[in-house]
């Protein structure tokens, strides 16, 4: 499995901590999924984007709108347990921070207070809220699910200047609105895991120099498919005027 984030840099968190964001029971953020993220981490900073932390936020607690106090506790010592040994591994990288101590700060009764207020007063929040709560009808009635959504709201908005980080395009349009509404300086870097190609995989064994190579073949590629660059006569014209612009920017 390989992991890379979705946007295409990341420039802007460079020498930061990570949070990574674990829901429960999601096969994408278990086992070889998490080790691909981790193996991530480590090919980012070989490029020198200098991760300090991951700080990763295990959300078992608030699942207890749907399960129940223990049984939501139990989620994260499972999830936990299946993915020691990963964790281990990284353990110069690893913080785990579980719901119930999110929550736990001093500042949460407010902010979740807050919140509440804000679904109560703005139309804009409250329909993002209830579309979200509609999804979740499988697990729970409405009043669970708006509880669950609020609470992971508040909690995940004390992350100040959080880079969040999740396997998921988007992040949640709640959790987007709420950390806009209260300038929370937090950014969302969204991240993929698919099963590695065989170029991929002989990526991993190339020196730093020949992966930037690699990256820049990648772009061009990229670019040439965005300008419907199709044929080879095509795509060997924009090579070669690229190729001469790059020279002319050297000297």
């Amino acid at each position: 499995m390989r992991a890379r984030f979705i946007q295409s840099g990341i420039s802007n968190i460079k020498g930061t901590n990570l949070v990574l964001l674990i829901s429960m029971n999601k096969d994408n953020q278990t086992k070889e999924h998490l080790e691909a993220f981790f193996d991530l981490v480590a090919r980012l900073n070989e490029d020198r984007a200098n991760f300090r932390k991951v700080i990763v936020v295990v959300t078992d607690y608030v699942n207890r709108y749907y399960v129940g106090n223990k049984a939501a506790l139990r989620l994260g010592d499972d999830w936990i347990n299946e993915n020691r040994t990963t964790l281990e591994k990284n353990s110069h990288l690893v913080e785990i921070v579980r719901w119930n101590s999110l929550i736990s700060d001093a500042r949460f009764e407010n902010r979740l207070n807050e919140i509440e207020a804000l679904y109560d007063s703005d139309e804009e929040f409250r329909k993002i809220t209830d579309n979200l709560c509609k999804r979740h009808s499988g697990k729970a009635d409405k009043k669970s699910a708006k509880q669950y959504l609020l609470e992971e709201c508040a909690g995940l908005s004390l992350l100040d200047d959080a880079r969040i980080c999740y396997p998921a395009v988007n992040l949640n349009p709640a959790l987007s609105f709420v950390f806009d509404h209260f300038c929370t300086g937090a950014t969302y870097h969204g991240y993929e895991v698919s099963k590695g190609l065989e170029g991929e995989n002989l990526h991993s064994t190339l020196s730093k120099n020949d992966r930037k190579l690699v990256r820049t073949a990648n772009c061009l590629l990229f670019a040439m498919k965005k300008n419907g660059l199709n044929t080879p006569e095509q795509q060997i014209k924009y090579f070669v005027e690229f190729t001469s612009r790059s020279k002319t920017l050297e000297t």
